[in-house]
This record gives structure tokens, C-alpha cells and sequence, in this order.
């Protein structure tokens, strides 16, 4: 029924605000900031969603969030669930290296340091990261165009 839209770039903050998946009025300038990033708020319009509740799994967010971070190294990423106050934050420096590592804590793995390397071709990027296990089972996970 209501989003509102916050960026903040080229040194200020910007804002527009929606109801029913129509703008309010055209974006505004409401202040000034030296960060970047966008943060968006919105609560899902029964009427679209056609459902009697719509109920958002935390968890499940939380995980595909906690993956966009891990895969867009650098980018801050926070959720915070309104009806219950659970909130979490991401950011990793590291990207798809910390990724296999906290894929990798709960096993022994055979070797300290994650290997990693990226490159670009063509103006396509790649990262690669990897690291082995004592496990029996591997686990290979791609991901294209994320963001």
C-alpha cells in the first residue's frame, strides 16, 4: 500500500514516496549527505498480492540477503522485521571469498586460506573462490547478474 524510496548520491538525499505502485509526487531533494546507497520501506498491498496474508519469511530474507552481500563485496545490506524487531546487517569486504568460508565453518577444511581469483574478459567479470573439505559431498554454487 506505501514505499517510500531514500538515495542518497552526488551529495544529497533523495526521496519519493509511492501508494499503490503510484508516485506521490515527482522524486524531492530533502537533504544533504555525503554517503551513497538506497534504502526503500514498504508495506505489500493486500489487493496485489491477492492473498487474505501476506506473511514474509525473516529467515528466508534474511539468507538471500546475507548471499547478496557476500556476492557484491563492500555492499551494506540491513533487514529489520517490524513486527517482531529482528534486524540484521551484512557487509563483507571480502565478497565470494568470505562466502565459501562461512559456507566452509562448520567442516574441517584441508587447507588454511580460500583461493581466490577474478578476472575480466571481454567486459564480463568473474570471481572465483574455492576451498576444500574433508567432506564427502561437494557444493558448487553460481550466480549471474545478481544486482
Amino acid at each position: 500500500t506505501r514505499l517510500r524510496v531514500e538515495v542518497h548520491r552526488q551529495g544529497g538525499i533523495y526521496e519519493q514516496i509511492y501508494h499503490k505502485g503510484a508516485p506521490e509526487a515527482p522524486v524531492k531533494k530533502i537533504g544533504e549527505s555525503d554517503k551513497t546507497g538506497t534504502k526503500v520501506n514498504f508495506k505489500p498491498d493486500r489487493e496485489i498480492f491477492k492473498d487474505e496474508t501476506v506473511l514474509f519469511d525473516f529467515n528466508y530474507l534474511t539468507n538471500r540477503l546475507r548471499e547478496l552481500a557476500f556476492l557484491n563485496a563492500g555492499l551494506y545490506i540491513a533487514i529489520k522485521d517490524e513486527r517482531t524487531g529482528k534486524k540484521n546487517e551484512f557487509q563483507y569486504s571480502n565478497g565470494v571469498a568470505e562466502f565459501v568460508a562461512y559456507m566452509n565453518q562448520s567442516k574441517k577444511s584441508l587447507h588454511n586460506d580460500v583461493i581466490y581469483f577474478k578476472g575480466e574478459k571481454d567486459s564480463v567479470e568473474c570471481e572465483i573462490a574455492l576451498q576444500w573439505n574433508d567432506s564427502y559431498s561437494e557444493s558448487i554454487f553460481t550466480y549471474c547478474n545478481n544486482i
